[in-house]
């Protein structure tokens, strides 16, 4: 199936544009019920639970969804309804970009589970609800791919399905990944390792620190040890295999900002096979972790409270501290994974470090990780991922 080159926004006002689309969007999806006025329209848009959000690319609206999120006594409940795609943007992509921004939205609000109803005519929606990770929720929940797309339920007429987990595979192209016996057991073997080397680390690396206190007061050595966590994981998890490429800083204690795409999660495993230390820019949620967060706190990474600007200006400080004692540092300008093979939008902290500091920005390009861990799912998959260092680009002047 062709790749969709749309984009999926949340609609945030209403427009003539949102009023036109949907007179041409709600037709195909309902024919006994007509479309919405401006009015209504304002209602949706104004609503604290409603998210409707749109994919479109240059010639307008393709396509739309409602995402609802309202709390319950047990938590956040999040539900998908109403997704049309335009007759003529099927089979594009369209419905898979909107179903992912939707699924991501929701996880970003604390919803552990997003549900849908899909009639059991719709052949093609289930399947790609398959493909994204959807179960359906009947006397037992069994995965669609095991089933009858859109198998029904005791109601004789719509199924429930459930979205366990956020996507993170282009699911348009071919099926997701299918998780077998063998890739569950090495995943309990490769987190076994994981844990063991995290346990063998901590006194290493609180030794390391001790030794080198006097003479590395940016610890260069105690976190360059921390990174070689990674590697010795790594070669004791078959599932993965991993490649570093390009040109490799001559010194590297001459510091870079060094920005890279992400992925996954498995990134920072990755690219910890870089033979140079770097002090990485994470979310605080990072270091309340136990022992891994110790150990991130003692390789003195630096601590980031996303949408806190007082955090944010002390990340940057501690940033410029490590940048003049000759330590680079390590961000991700998207800020987060993205759930799609497209990449988010940069947020511009980086580069501004860079400029700030003149020092040089190295780029990195990171492919073949995505399927390595999928988000908010334990088990491993199997990966052939690389990090291939790209030239350096001068920030002076």
């Amino acid at each position: 199936m062709p790749e969709s080159h749309c984009t999926v926004e949340e609609c945030l006002e209403v427009t003539d544009e949102l009023v036109t689309a949907m007179e041409v969007l709600v037709p195909q999806l309902s024919s006994s019920s007509p479309p919405p006025d401006r009015e209504r329209l304002s209602a949706i848009v104004e609503s604290p639970a409603c998210h409707l959000l749109l994919a479109r690319d240059h010639s307008g609206v393709l396509g739309s969804m409602t995402l609802v999120v309202f709390p319950i006594p047990t938590g956040i409940r999040a539900w998908i309804e109403d997704v049309v795609v335009d007759s003529g943007a099927r089979g594009k992509g369209v419905g898979a970009a909107l179903n992912r921004r939707a699924i991501e939205m929701a996880f970003e609000k604390g919803a552990r589970t997003v549900d849908l109803t899909s009639r059991p005519q719709r052949a093609a929606a289930n399947r790609l609800y398959e493909r994204l990770g959807f179960v359906r929720r009947g006397d037992q929940r069994l995965p669609l791919r095991s089933a009858r797309p859109g198998g029904v339920t005791g109601d004789g007429n719509r199924s429930r399905v459930r979205a366990m987990s956020s996507p993170e595979t282009e699911v348009e192209e071919s099926d997701a990944p299918r998780v077998g016996l063998a890739t569950t057991a090495w995943s309990v073997w490769s987190w076994f390792v994981f844990g063991s080397c995290v346990l063998v680390w901590l006194p290493l690396m609180a030794l390391v620190w001790l030794v080198t206190w006097p003479f590395d007061r940016a610890r260069w050595w105690t976190g360059y040890l921390f990174r070689k966590l990674a590697v010795a994981h790594q070669v004791l998890n078959p599932l993965w295999h991993f490649k570093v490429s390009g040109t490799m800083p001559e010194n590297p204690r001459n510091p870079y900002v060094v920005v890279s795409n992400h992925e996954s999660f498995v990134d920072i495993l990755l690219i910890s096979h870089l033979p140079w230390e770097m002090k990485w820019l994470s979310k605080i949620e990072m270091f309340k972790l136990p022992v891994v967060g110790w150990l991130m706190r003692m390789a003195k990474d630096i601590p980031l409270e996303r949408g806190d600007r007082e955090s944010a200006g002390n990340a940057m400080k501690l940033c410029r501290e490590t940048l003049d004692r000759n330590v680079s540092v390590m961000i991700f300008p998207e800020g987060t994974r993205s759930v799609t093979a497209e990449m988010r939008d940069f947020k511009d902290g980086a580069f501004r470090l860079a400029v700030e500091t003149q020092l040089p920005i190295l780029p990195l390009a990171v492919s073949g990780t995505r399927d390595a861990l999928r988000k908010h799912d334990w088990r491993f998959g199997r990966a052939d991922a690389e990090v291939h260092v790209m030239s350096p680009v001068a920030t002076e002047g």
